[in-house]
């Protein structure tokens, strides 16, 4: 369920489901010929209250042959749904691991399996639940159902999606052929009596009835009848479990992007990139110190040596002098209590506006994947995200090879992207600061040119992050091997499927210029589809 999409799924087949109905059939034709032909013979010889009053009689009873088809849907649902365990607790240990916070968060390999709870330790919160994995239990059988006393009883056969269809488009086509005559009907002769208005005005009440409450369940559920079983779409799926996947690349170059966003503003001399290495509540440096580290920063954020720039974010963060405790913290109201510099509480409180402002214009799409970046950032589901936990996401993306080097680089970062929206000083990343400064970070490729340089220099540096042996070559093995070690999910297959349906031909490795237009295009056609 983590890598795949219902409903985006369910979204293709509602489509091809409304088209199924508004597509009128000669069978639906004809039916409607032979059935209401005769109807409007008889109808003829009656006086204007009998003519009204089956017009009524007919208009409910299409409703009720639309809630009847409504409740044969949902049993042939039910009755082709695998069902879930009696036992709560196993239906908890079932779903575990299947959010995008749990697929990311921890290692791929972690799984209930792996633990060997048949040495007694059991379950943490769950009792004595069984050990063995749960399993979804078999559908029900689908021309027979199980009664109260535990006897078979035989049960109406499941009809096929199309069958299903057929019926619903001859219900809606009468529907609107009934709404046609209470209109010529108005117009060819005026309401004598009460009697005849009444039926005509109840005529007219069934059919905003029937389009608010049966057409609605009709569709939904014949949409779902026809994404299941043996009339599932293979093809559908397949596109739409490579779409979701493609969300990962997606996830992993947002953090690439937030790390690159704070090497351009220590590049530009932003106080909250060049001064973000001073640590939590720590003693600031003095002046000609700090001015020392801010030019070393800055050119090292210049160049495209993200190693030399990790070393440079080490040595820092390790100095003695920028390690000792604060003696004079900052009045609280003017300078956050983790202060980094002339970064006032006002200033990153305008840059927060300025993203929030940014994300309100992000297609829905983009927000919603930002959300998912943040409640894969916050492991303890508590809405807040600390500068260690965002510095154990970043580490993956920085290109150094040695791991304390790393670790400090992710923890600078970290603390950057915290502090340049930290208006309440809280020294934590809330939903609203994590809109905020991811929209800032993020670019839109095709409305500028320092737009589109930027995209650019982001991708290369994601191609070198991944080009571990650096040979400007990235394999499908190789970028593989590096998600399922970043809690990827992907296989050699769906790379290799990504990158013929962008290629147009097999590939079994890209170069930086390759891969840069591939990712182009997985990002710019998300945004497409927003």
């Amino acid at each position: 369920p983590t890598l795949f999409s219902f409903k985006t799924y369910l979204h293709i087949r509602l489509g091809q489901t409304v088209l199924d109905l508004v597509e009128v059939t000669i069978w639906t034709w004809v039916s409607t010929l032979v059935f209401l032909m005769p109807v409007s013979y008889a109808l003829a010889g009656l006086d204007g209250t009998s003519i009204e009053g089956v017009q009524c009689l007919l208009a409910w009873l299409l409703f009720a042959a639309a809630v009847v088809l409504t409740w044969l849907l949902e049993e042939d649902i039910f009755r082709l749904t695998p069902g879930v365990p009696e036992d709560a607790r196993q239906i908890l240990r079932l779903f575990a691991g299947t959010s995008d916070m749990c697929l990311r968060a921890r290692p791929v390999s972690f799984c209930p399996d792996s633990i060997k709870w048949q040495n007694g330790l059991g379950f943490p919160g769950l009792g004595d639940a069984d050990a063995r994995r749960p399993q979804l239990l078999a559908p029900p059988n689908r021309w027979s159902t199980q009664g109260k006393k535990g006897r078979m009883q035989w049960a109406l056969p499941c009809l096929s999606s199309g069958t299903y269809a057929q019926a619903v488009q001859l219900i809606t086509f009468w529907q609107a052929v009934c709404v046609t005559s209470l209109i010529i009907s108005f117009l060819s002769r005026p309401l004598e009596n009460s009697r005849e208005i009444g039926f005509y005005f109840l005529a007219w009440a069934e059919w905003p009835v029937m389009i608010m409450y049966a057409v609605p369940k009709l569709i939904r559920g014949l949409t779902i009848r026809n994404s299941i079983d043996a009339e599932a779409d293979p093809i559908a799926i397949r596109k739409v479990a490579l779409e979701t996947k493609e969300s990962i690349l997606r996830y992993h170059f947002r953090h690439v992007q937030l790390q690159e966003f704070v090497r351009r503003g220590a590049a530009d001399g932003a106080p909250w990139a060049t001064l973000a290495l001073c640590a939590p509540q720590l003693e600031s440096p003095p002046t000609g110190s700090l001015q020392s580290h801010t030019d070393r920063i800055s050119a090292a954020s210049l160049g495209n040596d993200h190693q030399s720039w990790s070393r440079l974010v080490s040595t820092a963060t390790r100095d003695d002098h920028w390690s000792r405790q604060s003696s004079g913290a900052a009045e609280a109201g003017q300078v956050r209590h983790n202060s980094f510099g002339p970064w006032t509480k006002d200033k990153a409180k305008k840059a927060w506006r300025r993203g929030a402002k940014k994300f309100s214009q992000m297609p829905h799409n983009q927000r919603q994947g930002i959300w998912h970046v943040f409640e894969t950032w916050d492991k303890s589901n508590d809405g807040n995200v600390t500068v260690e936990e965002l510095a154990n996401n970043f580490v993956t993306m920085t290109a150094g090879t040695d791991e304390l080097q790393d670790q400090a680089c992710a923890l600078t970062c970290a603390r950057a992207v915290v502090g340049i929206v930290d208006y309440d000083g809280s020294g934590v990343l809330t939903w609203d600061k994590c809109q905020a400064v991811v929209a800032l970070a993020s670019t839109d490729p095709g409305s500028s040119d320092a737009d589109d340089e930027k995209m650019q220099r982001d991708l290369a540096v994601f191609f070198s992050v991944m080009d571990e042996d650096q040979n400007g070559k990235i394999t499908v093995f190789e970028l593989t091997d590096w998600l399922s070690r970043h809690h990827g999910g992907m296989s050699e297959d769906d790379i290799a499927s990504l990158w013929f349906q962008h290629f147009g031909q097999a590939k079994a490795r890209v170069s930086e210029r390759e891969f840069t237009d591939w990712m182009t295009d997985v990002i710019l056609h998300h945004r497409k589809r927003a």
